[in-house]
């Protein structure tokens, strides 16, 4: 449970941080995915980061990845 209440302690503060850096499709970023259930892989760090290929560029705020 320590787990997710960290997480939860790291996407406020990523949220409060409210940055948008430009994107583009085919790029791979290190984003803050989180603490997974079951059996997928927890993102890596204090932060709960993984590579994401950004697989489209929906808006400034908003993309589609496949970590």
């Amino acid at each position: 449970m320590d787990d997710f209440d960290h997480w939860n302690e790291v996407k406020k503060k990523l949220h409060r941080k409210g940055n948008c850096p430009p994107i583009k499709d085919g790029e791979v970023w290190w984003c803050g995915i989180g603490r997974n259930l079951g059996v997928e892989i927890n993102g890596k760090s204090g932060q709960f980061s993984r590579p994401v290929v950004i697989m489209r560029k929906i808006s400034h705020h908003s993309f589609m990845g496949v970590p």
